[in-house]
């Protein structure tokens, strides 16, 4: 997770953890921040920040010693439950849970199939696909959409530009048509089996698309980087799918990272001829919607 300082100080501030866990979950800090738009005929502009999300922390480590300090002060966890559904009064709100596991019953003495837990307060923490959301919106999708595609990948290329900090937010090239589907695109069908044939209800179109960067030194090696894509559009079923997001992460990355320059006609080495030659290696694959 990156992070700012200021922005991590506040769990020390309400107990949540002391400040000694909190300065070992910190796995690497760097500055600056780069933010820049980059045009083709002004030039853009590129200006660099320092102290905002620049502080990597390990979430696996964090979020332990939070619940550690949560079950010491009472609290409970309860694991291997589902919320079948939420029912709000005037004076509580009541949730039917239901077990999906023999440790789960055992945690709450109850062997029953269900249960119930009354709360004054419920934090959704399940995002745009909370049923939540869903049912606040009335069944109607949402207006508007982020695609994210990205990677950690170890490269001896990142060397130096690790160096040089990360991008917050960063965009080198201009409004793209992008298809709606990958090269090749595959397709389950209802029997399970995989195709490339085009499903009836799915049209192959083309949307103007812009894209946008975002990248950090990893802390798992000096060679090691974290690099996102990102586009924002509407929930239209024409825009881009995520496989053809990712096409279009491993085809640009190249050439926004400076991976292994340009020729003398002006072309980047390409995603393919990288991996063949063992220039980049990926550990780790990340999308979301």
């Amino acid at each position: 997770w990156n992070i700012a300082r200021s922005e991590l100080e506040r769990i020390v501030q309400y107990g949540i953890v002391d400040r000694d866990t909190m300065e070992e979950s910190i796995k690497i800090e760097f500055n600056p921040m780069r933010v820049g738009f980059e045009t083709p005929k002004k030039g853009g502009f590129s200006t660099d920040v320092n102290d905002v999300l620049n502080v990597g922390v390990s979430p696996k480590q964090l979020v332990e010693r939070a619940r550690e300090s949560f079950v010491k002060r009472g609290g409970v966890v309860l694991e291997n439950v589902s919320i079948q559904g939420i029912s709000v009064y005037d004076d509580a709100a009541v949730v039917t849970c239901g077990h999906e596991s023999k440790d789960a019953a055992a945690a709450v003495d109850n062997s029953n199939t269900s249960f119930l837990l009354k709360s004054r307060l419920i934090i959704d923490a399940m995002g745009g696909g909370s049923p939540i959301a869903k049912q606040a919106r009335g069944g109607a999708k949402p207006d508007g959409i982020c695609l994210v595609v990205g990677s950690c990948a170890r490269s001896k290329l990142f060397n130096e530009i690790n160096r040089k900090g990360g991008d917050l937010i960063y965009s080198f090239n201009p409004v793209e048509e992008v298809p709606t589907l990958a090269t090749k695109e595959k397709f389950m069908a209802r029997d399970g089996s995989i195709s490339t044939e085009l499903p009836r209800n799915v049209q192959n179109k083309s949307s103007e698309i812009q894209m946008f960067w975002e990248a950090f030194p990893a802390s798992s090696g000096a060679n090691d980087r974290t690099t996102y894509m990102f586009a924002y559009m509407d929930a239209s079923a024409t825009r881009p799918s995520l496989q053809r997001m990712f096409q279009e992460y491993f085809r640009l990355l190249p050439k926004y990272q400076g991976l292994g320059g340009e020729s003398s006609s002006g072309s980047t080495t390409s995603m393919e001829e990288l991996v063949a030659k063992e220039d980049i290696t990926f550990t780790r694959l990340l999308f979301a919607a």
